[in-house]
């Protein structure tokens, strides 16, 4: 009886007759399954085009942490686990770096876009959907520093929303529509006597108060009318950085004094003649009046005391 045995890997000659076997120069590995495995410096080569190796339960790759590992080629890894991967100095607990796909139904996530040497790495989120949100948080009290290495500016492109007080100590540039909801308003910290501060203006829509009554806040410009007989009236203290505040006297029945809280150089300013106007800028902790003067005479204006 003539046996032909393939033996992978052998160097021998082929030959025929009872328990011959042939060379094959070509070893593979067809869909193995390892349980609980433990391989000291394996090395599978050849010219197999498939080699699907599936292993269950858990899989440790090294034995040091000093221990390298290379994986060379697109590597996918498929999990519902709130650590699918974590990178850390002890492992999943603690780590420097983890990702979490445990949210049900989960199909979107982040994409990191390497660039060319000194080029520009974009990231961005990925998903199955038109539209998907993305959000940065520190962790309780902790504080997120954009820029807070770099020495480059910040750049915010879109229509920005600002919900919290907004401080800044350096250079920012706001290039799109920025809304700023905060009761605070905008807080700038000036580095230097060189720095410039960015005017708020409130609402374009001219508003009269009524003889006697405060004068809001809300609005970039506000007129007065004493009416019949000489009145007083209050501007109270900005909560805003820079907030530029315009008051003019359209209808003169007498005097109208305003009492300024936090004015800079006095107290007071009264409106005499119709076109008595100020101009006033809050920087932080007081009213700076920036400008003093009559838009029907172009002499008078109003007296700041």
């Amino acid at each position: 009886m003539s046996i032909t045995q393939t033996i992978p890997g052998q160097d021998t000659t082929s030959e025929t007759g009872i328990g011959a076997y042939v060379k094959n120069d070509s070893p593979y590995i067809v869909t193995p399954t390892i349980v609980s495995p433990t391989l000291v410096n394996p090395n599978i080569t050849g010219t197999s085009t498939t080699v699907n190796l599936t292993a269950t339960g858990n899989t440790t790759l090294g034995d040091a942490l000093t221990d390298t590992t290379t994986i060379k080629g697109a590597t996918s890894i498929q999990t519902s686990s709130a650590s699918g991967l974590a990178v850390g100095l002890n492992g999943a607990t603690n780590p420097a770096f983890i990702v979490d796909s445990s949210t049900g139904s989960q199909a979107a996530g982040l994409k990191v876009t390497g660039a060319v040497a000194a080029g520009t790495v974009a990231t961005a989120v990925v998903s199955s959907g038109a539209n998907a949100n993305l959000t940065i948080n520190a962790k309780g009290t902790g504080t997120i520093g954009i820029g807070s290495v770099s020495t480059g500016v910040v750049t915010i492109t879109p229509d920005t929303t600002i919900t919290g007080v907004a401080s800044h100590s350096s250079t920012t540039i706001l290039t799109g529509k920025t809304t700023v909801t905060a009761v605070a308003g905008i807080v700038s910290a000036l580095a230097t006597t060189n720095e410039r501060i960015v005017p708020f203006f409130g609402a374009g829509v001219q508003d009269t108060p009524a003889p006697a009554a405060a004068i809001p806040l809300t609005n970039y410009f506000s007129t007065l009318n004493s009416t019949a007989a000489a009145t007083t009236q209050t501007l109270a203290a900005s909560t805003i950085y820079g907030q530029v505040k315009k008051i003019q006297m359209i209808v003169d029945g007498g005097d109208d004094v305003v009492t300024v809280t936090s004015l800079s150089g006095g107290t007071t300013i009264t409106f005499a003649d119709v076109g008595d106007t100020v101009e006033l800028m809050w920087n932080g902790t007081n009213w700076i009046a920036i400008a003093l003067y009559n838009v029907a005479d172009g002499a008078t204006a109003p007296v700041l005391a």
